[in-house]
């Protein structure tokens, strides 16, 4: 479409061809996206186009949120973007000053980032019972969808014998979520010991990719 009130819908996952066929024109492409989530979107020449494309990404009621001429050293226009608000966006798919020719859009969520940090993992064992070590494990950005990550201690000068519990599992995000707290139960003794310590680490993501993959 060539006006805000006359846009086309572009599909997240997917891809719409379309061409600039004169110096000015616009295209003008809606979208529908959700808060806290990380979006990508991307306007490329077409095989055998030379267009210089420019890229915008507009709120609701018009106005410019992001823009980008030349990506990653190319004539492509690429906008990465987390949404403020859950609604319908809108794209202005254009050619650089009075660039023209044909182009690919694409639009995509962007698979969050799962990460882990120690939250409360630096204190005494105590000499009997057990104490909680807690790990803070996040995702980057919300998410539409649901997304789980093994975990699982690793012994660093620790032993078996050093806790109580799970020290293994699966730490699971549904819609909207970013954060989930851990827990490895660490039992005390009376034993004459050093420092010791462990490490958490995060493996097999899905729905996810990994980031900071373990703590200490």
């Amino acid at each position: 479409g060539g006006t805000l009130g006359s846009t086309a819908a572009i599909a997240l996952g997917g891809s719409v061809g379309s061409a600039i066929d004169y110096s000015g024109d616009q295209d003008w492409w809606r979208v529908n996206l959700i808060a806290g989530t990380t979006y990508q979107f991307n306007m490329n020449a077409a095989s055998g186009s030379v267009l210089n494309s420019y890229l915008r990404l507009l709120d609701a009621s018009g106005m410019a949120l992001a823009a980008n001429d030349d990506a990653n050293g190319t004539f492509n226009s690429q906008i990465s973007y987390v949404a403020s608000s859950s609604g319908t966006y809108y794209l202005s798919a254009q050619g650089y000053s009075i660039s023209t020719g044909a182009y690919t859009l694409t639009a995509a969520e962007v698979t969050p980032t799962v990460s882990i940090s120690a939250t409360n993992a630096s204190q005494t064992e105590g000499d009997a019972g057990t104490k909680a070590f807690t790990f803070t494990v996040t995702r980057s950005s919300a998410g539409v969808g649901s997304g789980t990550v093994n975990w699982a201690v690793r012994h660093g000068t620790t032993d078996a014998a050093d806790f109580s519990g799970a020290t293994s599992g699966v730490v699971s995000f549904g819609a909207g979520e970013t954060s989930r707290t851990l827990t490895v139960q660490v039992a005390g003794d009376r034993v004459q010991e050093g420092n010791e310590s462990f490490t958490v680490g995060l493996s097999a993501p899905t729905g996810l990719v990994l980031g900071t993959a373990s703590a200490t």
